[in-house]
C-alpha cells in the first residue's frame, strides 16, 4: 500500500518504529490502491497491548481525503502562480471612491513610496491637480464603478513629483450582486518622463 521509494526510505521505518514503541502515529497519509493509484488518508494508527503490556496489533482509523488533497493542491497552484505575478508585475487595488487598499512592492518601487505613504490615501495622489479637478477624471471613475473594464495609457506624479509612464487595465471587481466593490489595477511601466 505504499510506494518503493517511501518503504526503502527512514521514514517508514520510523513509523513502524512508533507504533512498535507503542506510540500513536496521526497523520495524513499517501497509499496506493490496488491498480496503483494513489489515495490519500488522514489516520490514527493505535497500538493495542496485551494485559502483559506487549504490542498485539495496531486498529487503524482513517478517513479519505484525496479530493481535499487535490483542491488543497490546485489551490496552492494557484497562490504561487499568484506570487509569481505579484513579484512582478505593479498591481494596486481601490476601493470604489479611489482609496487604496492594496499595493505591491513593484508599484511602489515604480513610484518612489512606501507602503505606509500610500495606503488608504486616494488615488488622485498620483495626479496633477489639474487632472483631479478634470470631467475626463470623474468620468473615469464613473466608467470603473460601473464595472467596465478600463484599459488606458497614461502619466501619473510619484514621489517628489517624479513623473512616470504607465499601461494599465483596471479591473472591476464585483460582489454577488454584480456590484463593482473594488478595482484592481495591473499596471506595466512604460518609463518615466524628465
Amino acid at each position: 500500500m505504499v510506494d518503493e521509494r517511501y518503504k526503502n526510505g527512514p521514514g517508514y521505518k520510523d513509523f513502524w518504529n512508533s507504533l512498535i514503541q507503542g506510540k500513536p502515529v496521526t497523520s495524513e497519509f499517501k497509499r496506493l490502491k490496488g491498480d496503483n493509484s494513489e489515495i490519500w488518508l488522514h489516520a490514527i494508527y493505535y497500538p493495542i497491548k496485551s494485559c502483559e503490556g506487549k504490542i498485539t496489533s495496531i486498529i487503524k482509523i482513517a478517513i479519505e481525503i484525496t479530493d481535499m488533497k487535490a483542491k488543497y493542491y490546485d489551490n496552492y497552484l494557484l497562490l504561487k502562480k499568484l506570487d509569481a505575478i505579484n513579484s512582478r508585475i505593479p498591481i494596486i487595488e481601490f476601493n470604489t471612491d479611489g482609496t487604496i487598499v492594496g499595493v505591491n512592492q513593484s508599484y511602489l518601487n515604480i513610484f518612489g513610496y512606501e507602503l505606509d505613504e500610500v495606503i488608504n490615501k486616494k488615488h488622485e495622489m498620483f495626479l496633477s491637480e489639474y487632472d483631479v479637478d478634470s470631467k475626463e477624471y470623474q468620468d473615469f471613475w464613473d466608467v470603473l464603478t460601473s464595472s467596465q473594464i478600463s484599459e488606458v495609457n497614461f502619466l501619473r506624479i510619484g514621489k517628489n513629483g517624479k513623473k512616470v509612464l504607465l499601461k494599465a487595465i483596471y479591473y472591476p471587481i464585483l460582489d454577488e450582486n454584480s456590484k463593482c466593490n473594488r478595482i484592481i489595477k495591473i499596471a506595466t511601466h512604460l518609463g518615466s518622463v524628465s
